[in-house]
């Protein structure tokens, strides 16, 4: 089916049925001719994806891409451009919710964390901390969680999957109690949580390439916007968006410009805009939520 370049929207999220949660698809399907591409990470939410999209009166096709990243973009709609792009970098508030998929800190939840599941292979959070070594556990806390312990929790884990595997969340919990001496706090778990899933999912990887794709296929003029919610992924995008918006990227030795020479678009948005206290009020999660535009 033909595609109308001059009209065609990118929604690449964790999950499609995390963008039309949060209103993305509602919304765009508003707008004359617009047509979407969701590239999907999760297989279990196709099913959600279609429940939502039917109650909201799809009023024309949205191809639903089930892929890793957006490699969609090399082989799917070749010689298309993008009027906009929308990527959203959070996880569906059902993943989170999820005992069996093990995102969240309930003790009896699995140590999984792969967003495809068992489906997409890969190793698990709890294969993560039973077979990596010590230094590779400190770059997982202290460098994708930001934990300040991480050297601490490190040799922690390490001593005690010598007694008894790391199963469940209540296993890790365990391991943090016994750093920090007492029950950890719910903003210490979500830090080591989040450097485990970052890490089995290669979150920051897929980050780094999907952002000059998304750039490259987007028409003059074409907005690119990102909502991330960690300060990793966030740094990520900033410095992306303004290296594009530079019109020289040599490194400063060099006397004559051997780069592009040209900016390759504006910033729309010079500081993140973060939610208000009311929308913090309807919806705690997005709390974390950064949300920059860049103009190609």
């Amino acid at each position: 089916m033909p595609v109308p370049s001059a009209r065609l929207v990118a929604i690449q999220a964790r999950t499609l049925a995390a963008a039309i949660a949060g209103g993305y698809v509602a919304h765009l399907l508003h707008v004359p001719l617009a047509w979407m591409i969701g590239a999907m990470v999760a297989v279990a939410a196709v099913a959600f994806t279609g429940r939502e999209v039917a109650a909201i009166a799809l009023a024309r096709p949205v191809s639903m891409l089930v892929l890793g990243t957006a490699l969609w973009t090399r082989q799917h709609h070749v010689g298309a451009t993008l009027a906009g792009a929308l990527l959203d970098l959070g996880i569906s508030s059902r993943h989170i919710d999820s005992e069996a998929r093990g995102f969240t800190h309930r003790e009896a939840a699995p140590l999984d964390m792969r967003m495809e599941g068992a489906a997409g292979g890969g190793v698990t959070a709890a294969e993560l901390l039973n077979e990596a070594d010590e230094e590779e556990l400190v770059h997982i806390f202290r460098r994708l969680g930001e934990e300040p312990r991480g050297r601490a929790l490190a040799r922690e884990v390490v001593a005690r999957r010598r007694e008894r595997p790391f199963r469940v969340a209540g296993d890790l919990t365990e391991a943090l109690q016994a750093v920090y001496r007492r029950p950890p706090l719910a903003r210490e778990k979500a830090r080591v949580w989040q450097a485990l899933r970052i890490r089995v999912n290669d979150e920051l990887k897929a980050l780094e390439e999907v952002l000059p794709l998304l750039r490259d296929l987007l028409e003059p003029g074409g907005v690119f916007a990102v909502l991330s919610y960690h300060s990793l992924e966030d740094r990520q995008v900033k410095n992306a968006f303004r290296e594009w918006s530079r019109s020289c990227i040599c490194p400063p030795e060099l006397l004559l410009c051997q780069c592009r020479g040209r900016p390759l678009g504006t910033l729309v948005t010079r500081s993140p805009l973060r939610p208000t206290a009311a929308e913090v009020e309807v919806n705690p999660r997005a709390r974390s939520a950064r949300f920059r535009v860049w103009r190609r």
